[in-house]
């Protein structure tokens, strides 16, 4: 046997989006809570596991060998593109409460990656507190591209930035491939001069 612990950095869990639209309340009641992916990540149902609980997760773990897995979004990781603030910080706050309850299965084995919501700066620094301090999360993930706000090297960031250093968690930028019709276009692209993003630099 192994001397050592395999860790997957980079698992994906299949969020439970149903469960996940009750705890919005009544923002969750939409046919689609999310935005699609741009190509099937099964292939035709021809790769790989689809753990649908915990403990599915646990088993599809222990087919592969991995002894702990960090999990990221699935479906959330196109939390950026959705254009309403509200409910984008209504569905991270629900995602985050519903992974931790997932990881509850086996603590130390599955390892929460909390989802942000960064259209609201303000809600996504209080959500970052909330993950690490009251659900237990490792690191926190953030979408890579944000149509109308700053690119994320931009002073914007700092209260965001500044928080995760204090509660020394690290910040993923994850991508997520999305259709031709997602508001990602060369007319949506950030800029430090966006109305939208009026926080003033420190």
């Amino acid at each position: 046997m192994a001397s050592y612990s395999i860790i997957d950095g980079d698992g994906h869990v299949r969020e439970a989006m149903p469960a996940i639209g009750k705890l919005m309340g009544p923002l969750g009641q939409r046919r689609n809570l999310t935005t699609t992916d741009a190509w099937d990540r099964q292939i035709m149902d021809s790769l790989g596991q689809k753990p649908a609980s915990p403990q599915d997760q646990l088993a599809a773990m222990d087919q592969d060998g991995i002894d702990v897995m960090v999990m990221y979004p699935t479906a959330g990781l196109g939390v950026g593109l959705l254009p309403e603030e509200r409910y984008a910080t209504a569905l991270a706050t629900a995602y985050n409460t519903w992974l931790h309850e997932f990881c509850q299965a086996d603590p130390a084995r599955l390892k929460m990656v909390a989802l942000l919501a960064p259209q609201d700066l303000d809600n996504a620094v209080a959500e970052l507190r909330r993950a690490v301090t009251e659900l237990g999360a490792v690191a926190a993930m953030l979408p890579t591209h944000i149509p109308l706000r700053p690119d994320w090297g931009h002073r914007y960031w700092d209260p965001l930035y500044a928080e995760a250093a204090r509660l020394d968690v690290g910040l993923a930028f994850h991508h997520k491939t999305c259709t031709a019709s997602s508001p990602t276009s060369a007319s949506t692209t950030s800029s430090p001069s966006t109305p939208l993003a009026t926080r003033s630099s420190r």
